[in-house]
């Protein structure tokens, strides 16, 4: 994770072209992805269908840590359904680790893991503490317009840097459910703005919310289901 001053870089992976939105640029940002048809849609989920999710706990050592990460997961996860209205079932622990070479081969559609760099394959070289993304699928029937849903999504923290961030969920500023929620940000579609007052801004600092800001609130109803059904 990079640190400039009392800044902490969060980095997520981008996996598509990425616009500001025109009426609230400087509170939230979408992910727009080109269609076959050479038309733009908005990157998310389809909020009709439910999300499955499991936690990887392979980086961490100790039952303790396990079960705290995991507390700490699916109260983060509660917190984004509520906002967006997306619909999450957890399926447990698994020994499955978020990796780039095997996202649309993972068991669940949303895969957090808790790893130690040498893990997986996801850069966390350096000062990079976490990341975010998702992939997607194209559908047509017949000679109807290009739909896109995202499909599978990860998030991947690098535990030796953050275990000893508080777990608060309450806590405003660099804690390690704030960092989770950015990243989750990441994997229903959303990313980085530059106003400090937003979880999704391309910094973590003292003053982040805990939790979304109201332009992250804005956001997830873009993508989430006040949008409808794909």
């Amino acid at each position: 994770m990079r640190v400039r001053s009392l800044f902490v870089a969060l980095l997520a992976t981008i996996l598509a072209v990425l616009v500001a939105s025109p009426a609230e640029a400087a509170a939230y940002r979408l992910q727009p992805v080109t269609m076959p048809d050479g038309s733009k849609q908005v990157a998310r989920w389809d909020p009709c269908k439910t999300i499955t999710y499991q936690v990887s706990v392979r980086g961490i050592k100790g039952r303790r840590g396990q079960d705290q990460a995991v507390r700490l997961t699916r109260a983060t996860v509660n917190r984004l359904g509520s906002v967006s209205g997306l619909k999450f079932v957890f399926k447990g622990h698994t020994r499955e680790i978020p990796r780039r070479s095997s996202l649309n081969r993972q068991s669940v559609d949303l895969l957090i893991g808790f790893v130690r760099p040498g893990q997986t394959d996801y850069n966390l070289s350096g000062s990079i503490a976490g990341h975010g993304g998702w992939r997607g699928s194209y559908t047509r029937t017949g000679d109807g317009p290009w739909r896109m849903e995202i499909t599978k999504a990860f998030v991947v923290v690098d535990h030796p840097q953050t275990y000893r961030w508080t777990h608060r969920l309450d806590r405003r500023g660099v804690t390690r459910p704030n960092l989770v929620t950015h990243e989750l940000g990441h994997a229903v579609g959303l990313d980085h703005v530059h106003d400090r007052r937003e979880i999704m801004n391309d910094y973590l600092h003292q003053g982040s919310p805990a939790g979304f800001g109201s332009g992250d609130r804005r956001g997830l109803r873009r993508v989430g289901a006040p949008a409808g059904c794909i």
